[in-house]
Parts: structure tokens; C-alpha cells; sequence
């Protein structure tokens, strides 16, 4: 039974949205709590390694340190205390967050801290309204090491606590803050507390903890850690209790689920259809290039891939009808390679005839006649050189041609491959002028290759070049390569003469005149070895000259060494 996509994008979007939103459900309920805790966490340790690491790094004034730890404050929300190995605290502006009284006694002022004898406004309570200016008092209190600051609400057990005082005198001073921030108002009180706590639980080794307040739910983390000169440095963070708010979001979260899940599904039904709706086209587009049918394009215009898609949908259709016209023109090429083809078998027959007949001939004559003797077998040995030679040029063209042949590269001076002895009886048959500018090099290569390379372009010239012109030989050195040319004088190529001259069985002149001789294969094999080198070549027609050039790679200087 055949089903529809609109139903099957229907319940697969539905199906990832929901997914999607239980996921978020489960993150937001289970995973979103503690990923909190640990992020804060590592965010407080890290603030805290920071400060350690300044203050330990360089020698503080206690002015310079009283700034320090109160940048560190500003920037994390949480207090700081650094005593030194006295146990005395360093940065007495610690004390400005907290509520104190001034009282001098005798020549000394101390600074008395009162703790929750004040409100969050900043106000005495009732019951403690004689702590004014300039009121004498009479309190029990103890003396943090230093002798400078004294504590109402004590612990004798704290290390923080030196002695145990009564103290009488006038206040000269009041400081008694707005706690505006809540809970977090009394995080100096905490630490002050806590502090003295640690000593005394844990003999002075760095630890860090965290508990619970009951009265304000909040996670309290302490932090210490001892420096070389044993002074200290203990931090305190509070971490908030979040679990009710995110179970509050979680309630309200529910209910937006559903809803959530209503609009998907209603967005999910109309989207579905109209998506669909340029897939249908694009399938009868397909079915149409199936059946070889190029006549129309795609028209989906969605601005996104499906219309990617359409477009590449009407390349396939361009490229199946161009690579089925190529198709049919390699048809025609091979057809007219094989036409060639027979045109080159008729040119090896008339070729191998000739010369078998004279030979043939010659040979009738010897067995009948002595005159004459030498001239007649000098001809046949130059006709059975030809066939010779015929047959060499033609196996090359099969090694040129063969893939697996590989060349033999070597090192080879480019002067040794001009050796004109063997063209000595052509040149001067034609009255031929052979210029030579060669630039030597030492280049790699096949030599053997090269050898014929240069051969066959050597003899193309002396064949095509009329009685009395010049053929000229010419190498330069430029951009690491050596660049070779052979030229000769009084001939020209076509345009098409020039593009074809490099394929098997093509020659330019289609007679078998013996002016002209060669059966289209020499520039073939020339091709395919220059191709194999991986060299630059071809061939241009100027002003009454015909000129083949290449090039070979030299050797450099620090190859040599």
C-alpha cells in the first residue's frame, strides 16, 4: 500500500518536537539544578585561585591590600580575609560591612563589633539604645589578635580570639550599616564566624567545605589555604538554593508543554503539505529524465534546497542530452578513426609493395644478367632499409601508445641530441641550410625518447621544407626548463592542419607522393612521448615557416651537489 509523504513529514516532525521537548523537560527538571551548582563552583574556585595568586606574587601595603581585597569583592560578591601568621586580619576594611561601635578607654580606641544589635535600616533596637555617642559603656567582649578589634558575640574556643576582656569607656564612634542585599548583607559577619571555626577544627591544614544554613537555605562554601609566609587567605561563597524556583518552573514548564505541543502539531500539518508540494513536482521531473524526455526544465522556485535540488535536477537533464551527443560524435570520431585506420593500412600496403617489387624485380635481373651487379643489390638494401625503417616507426607508435610503458629518466646534456650525420644526404639533396642556436643544458629524460623526438621533428622539417630554404634549431634557457624549437622555411599549416597534425594516420598531404613520403604516425609518437615527460608543446604557423618547439626540465645547481 502505497503511503503518503504528507503524513509520513507529518509524524516525523511531530515526533522530533516532541522528543525535543521531553528533553528539555527532563534537562530543565533533573540536569539544570546541579549543572548550576558545579558551574558556580568552579567559577568561585576560580576567582579565589586569582586572588591567592596576585597577592602572593607581590608585597602588599595595607592600604594597597585593603584595595585588593575589596576589588575582589566588588567583582565576585563575596568576602575575603587574609591574616598573616599571628592571626591577625590585614584588611582591617573588612570590619565596613559590619556593624561596630568606637570606645575609648584610657589612650586606646577600640573598635567593638556589636553584631545583630541593629536592624536591616541601620537602627539600634530598643533594647539596646545606649549604644549612642557619647554614651559610656561597660562591655564583655573578646579580643581578636591584634588588640584592635573586640567581638560581643564570641567563642572562646575560636584561634581568632585572644583574650577574654571587660572594657569600659565612652563611644566615640558609631557604624552601623543598611543591610539592602538581604542575606548576602551579612556575609562578613559569616565569614568572621566560620573562619574561626575552621582553626579550630582543623589545626591550620588548607581545607575547603561547604554547609547548609537552616535559617536561610543557602549552600555557605569556605575556602582556605595557607601561603609560603604562612599568613592566610580564606574566602566564603554562597552558593543560592535554586531547586524551589526551577520546581516552580517546572509546574509552569508542563503546561506550556502541551500547549507547545498543540501549536507543533497544527504548524507541523501545514508545513508538511507545503513542502510536499515541490517534491511531487520534482518527482514527475525525474520520471520525465527517466524516460529520456529533455524537453522541459523544473520550475520549483522555493528558494531553499529543493529548489538546489530542481536545478540540479535540470543539470542531469542538460548533461544526459550532452553526454548522449558526445556519444553519437565519438560514434562519428571512431568511425573516422577507422576510416584512417584503412588509410593507413592502404599507405603500409602501397609502402611494404613498392619496395617488395623492386626488390622482387632487382632480384630477377641478378639471376639472369651480371651486369650491373653492385647497383642492383645497393638497391635492394636500401629498399629493405626502408621496410626497416617502416617497421621501427611503427612499433613505436605502439610503445608510445602503451600505459604501462615507463620512462627511463636520466641526466643528458641537450647538445648531444643535435647530430645531424644522420639527415647529411637529405640536407644536401634539398640544398638545405641547418642554423643552429642551441643553448646547452643538462636536462632529465628518456634519452632514447627525447632522441626520436628530436629525430622525427628533424626529419619532418627536411621533408616538408622546399630546395633551398633553412631549417633552424633553437634552445633557451628560461624559468628552469629548456625550450626547444625546430623551424623551417617555405611551408605553412592551416588552421585545421595545425589542430589535427598531432592525430594518428593525419597527414597533410593525402597522396603518396614519395616528395612527401611518411604514413601520419611520426608526430603521433611524438606527441605521446612529450605527453609522457609531461612537456609543453605544439606547433605555430608564421609568416612563410612552420614551427615545433617543447620543452624539458634542466637540472638545478643544488640537485648537482
Amino acid at each position: 500500500m502505497r503511503k503518503s509523504i504528507v503524513r509520513k513529514v507529518f509524524i516525523s516532525i511531530v515526533s522530533i518536537l516532541t522528543v525535543t521537548l521531553c528533553l528539555q523537560v527532563f534537562f530543565q527538571m533533573t540536569i539544570m539544578p546541579k549543572l548550576y551548582v558545579v558551574m558556580k563552583s568552579r567559577e568561585t574556585e576560580k576567582q579565589f585561585l586569582t586572588f591567592v595568586e596576585d597577592y602572593r606574587n607581590d608585597v602588599w601595603t595595607k592600604e594597597e591590600l585593603n584595595a585588593l581585597t575589596e576589588e575582589y569583592r566588588t567583582s565576585t560578591a563575596s568576602p575575603i580575609l587574609v591574616l598573616d601568621q599571628n592571626l591577625v586580619i590585614q584588611n582591617d576594611r573588612f570590619f565596613e560591612r559590619m556593624n561596630y561601635i568606637v570606645v575609648e578607654s584610657g589612650n586606646k580606641r577600640i573598635k567593638v563589633l556589636i553584631g545583630n544589635r541593629v536592624d536591616e535600616e541601620g537602627r539600634l533596637f530598643p533594647e539596646f539604645a545606649e549604644l549612642t555617642m557619647f554614651s559610656h559603656v561597660e562591655v564583655k567582649g573578646g579580643m581578636l589578635h591584634g588588640d584592635q578589634v573586640m567581638l560581643l558575640d564570641y567563642d572562646l574556643d575560636s584561634p581568632l580570639i585572644q583574650d577574654e576582656i571587660h572594657l569600659s569607656g565612652t563611644i566615640v564612634q558609631t557604624h552601623y550599616i543598611r543591610r539592602d542585599q538581604g542575606v548576602y548583607s551579612y556575609q562578613s559577619d559569616k565569614l568572621l564566624r566560620e573562619a574561626g571555626t575552621f582553626f579550630a577544627e582543623n589545626a591550620g591544614k588548607d581545607e575547603e567545605g561547604t554547609f547548609r544554613e537552616t535559617e536561610t537555605g543557602l549552600d555557605i562554601r569556605i575556602r582556605a589555604q595557607e601561603q609560603p609566609d604562612q599568613s592566610w587567605v580564606i574566602g566564603l561563597f554562597t552558593i543560592e538554593d535554586i531547586s524551589e524556583t526551577f520546581l516552580v518552573l517546572n509546574n509552569y514548564y508542563i503546561y506550556i508543554f502541551g500547549l507547545q505541543l498543540l501549536l507543533f502539531a497544527m504548524l507541523a500539518m501545514v508545513y508538511s503539505r507545503w513542502i510536499t508540494k515541490p517534491l511531487r513536482v520534482l518527482s514527475k521531473e525525474a520520471d520525465r529524465i527517466s524516460h529520456l524526455d529533455f524537453s522541459q526544465e523544473s520550475q520549483v522556485r522555493t528558494g531553499d534546497e529543493l529548489e538546489d535540488l530542481s536545478h540540479s535536477l535540470n543539470r542531469i537533464s542538460k548533461n544526459m542530452e550532452k553526454n548522449i551527443a558526445l556519444l553519437k560524435e565519438d560514434a562519428q570520431k571512431k568511425e573516422a578513426n577507422e576510416q584512417r585506420m584503412r588509410e593507413l593500412l592502404a599507405n603500409l600496403s602501397h609502402e611494404f609493395k613498392t619496395p617488395l617489387g623492386i626488390m622482387s624485380g632487382f632480384l630477377e635481373m641478378l639471376e639472369v644478367t651480371d651486369d650491373n651487379k653492385t647497383y642492383y643489390i645497393q638497391t635492394i638494401a636500401e629498399e629493405i632499409d626502408k621496410l626497416n625503417g617502416l617497421t621501427k616507426e611503427t612499433l613505436l607508435l605502439c610503445e608510445s601508445e602503451g600505459g604501462s610503458t615507463q620512462l627511463n629518466m636520466e641526466v643528458q646534456s641537450f647538445g648531444e641530441f643535435v647530430n645531424l650525420e644522420k639527415f647529411e644526404r637529405q640536407i644536401e639533396e634539398k640544398n638545405l641550410r641547418v642554423i643552429h642556436r642551441i643553448q646547452d643544458a643538462l636536462v632529465i629524460c628518456d634519452a632514447r625518447k627525447i632522441q626520436i623526438v628530436i629525430d622525427n621533428l628533424m626529419s619532418n622539417a627536411i621533408k616538408y621544407s622546399p630546395a633551398g630554404e633553412s631549417i633552424i634549431i633553437e634552445s633557451l634557457i628560461a624559468d628552469h626548463e629548456l625550450s626547444v624549437s625546430i623551424k623551417n622555411t617555405g611551408s605553412n599549416l592551416s588552421d585545421e592542419e595545425m589542430t589535427r597534425v598531432w592525430e594518428k594516420y593525419y597527414r597533410t598531404e593525402k597522396s603518396r607522393n614519395k616528395r612527401y613520403g611518411g604514413n601520419g604516425i611520426g608526430l603521433t609518437i611524438v606527441r605521446n612521448i612529450l605527453e609522457k615527460h609531461r612537456s609543453e608543446f605544439g606547433v605555430v604557423s608564421e609568416n612563410n615557416a612552420v614551427v615545433f618547439f617543447f620543452t624539458l626540465p634542466i637540472v638545478q645547481d643544488e640537485e648537482l651537489k
